[in-house]
């Protein structure tokens, strides 16, 4: 359900979190949420052929199967729906969002957590290391 620019996410355990929407979700999102309908209720959902749609949600099977269609139309090999989450996870880390707020944003009881899913490895490390150096003039 799509509030003041924030997504409610139902998590692991039924948890559930608020989540800011990017403006290029929203705006692909809105269209979407116009045609289902606005109200409570799972963004994901079957349709019927004829194009009716209901208020069953769509498996985690089935979202998975479309994600790996899209990879696959894309040339991505190897993919897996986790790797969203890494990536998401990898990218707000390297932009230098603090941790914390990733760790909200990933639903994630500990940053331990959080942590395990940065990919960034070598590269972050060298890029804080060079900022040591002193400016040349």
């Amino acid at each position: 359900h799509l509030r003041d620019d924030t997504l409610t996410v139902i998590g692991k355990g039924n948890k559930e979190r608020e989540v800011p929407l990017a403006r290029v979700a929203r705006e692909r999102l809105v269209p979407w949420l116009e045609r289902r309908g606005t109200g409570p209720g799972p963004v994901l959902v079957t349709t019927h052929r004829g194009g009716h749609i209901t208020e069953t949600p769509l498996s985690v099977s089935a979202v998975v199967l479309c994600l790996q269609e899209i990879a696959e139309k894309a040339g991505v090999t190897d993919f897996s729906a986790h790797d969203l989450r890494r990536t998401f996870i990898t990218n707000l880390l390297g932009k230098g969002v603090d941790l914390r707020t990733v760790q909200r944003l990933a639903g994630h009881d500990d940053p331990m957590t959080t942590t395990l899913y940065d990919r960034s490895g070598l590269a972050r490390a060298r890029e804080a290391v060079e900022m040591l150096n002193p400016k040349e003039e």
